[in-house]
């Protein structure tokens, strides 16, 4: 499943942000892979995170997951330098506590100065089918947040908003990956 990001307001350096969503059989797991084109000179990617608090407010790698039919969902916050951080809302933005089993099993980063490749491997904590949101905030040289999201519906990003989830089918995944 290929899904297309789009910024929140142009960035002249940036050409392309795209993710692909794979399903992995064995242990039930998706391979989330972020591929940004662009003059990537212009970005700047944390090498030396001391914390994992507001990964955010930097060049920044995310996912939203959550179960359909339930009000709770998790964020999940990979930092290029390797720090990450995950998250527990019980519902849009409401008493988030730290989730320890939301990971990345895998996160490997190749960059240069026109493309980045980012590869999560995330186990599947909702069963064969869930809501995905997927988002990356890029930090350019000047200090300023560029957002890219599935969709920008409001006035100023909100990567929580889960009617702008993808819907995922596992069983789907696996079918396409054959």
């Amino acid at each position: 499943m290929k899904l297309e990001l789009v910024p929140f307001a142009p960035v002249s350096s940036i050409e392309s942000l795209s993710c692909t969503i794979e399903a992995i059989n064995e242990p039930a797991a998706i391979n989330i892979s972020f591929l940004i084109k662009g003059d990537l000179n212009q970005i700047s990617w944390p090498e030396d995170v001391q914390t994992s608090e507001a990964l955010w407010k930097h060049t920044c790698f995310e996912y939203f997951i959550a179960a359909v039919d339930d009000e709770y969902y998790y964020e999940f916050n990979q930092s290029p330098s390797g720090a990450w951080a995950s998250y527990r809302f019980s519902h849009y933005r409401t008493d988030m506590t730290i989730a320890e089993n939301i990971v990345a099993d895998k996160f490997l980063m190749s960059l240069d100065e026109e493309t980045c490749d980012v590869q999560l491997e995330v186990a599947v904590p909702h069963g064969s089918e869930f809501q995905l949101g997927l988002s990356v905030i890029l930090e350019d040289m000047n200090a300023q947040l560029h957002y890219f999201s599935l969709s920008h519906p409001q006035d100023k990003p909100d990567f929580h908003a889960r009617e702008h989830y993808a819907l995922v089918n596992v069983a789907s995944l696996l079918q396409e990956a054959l």
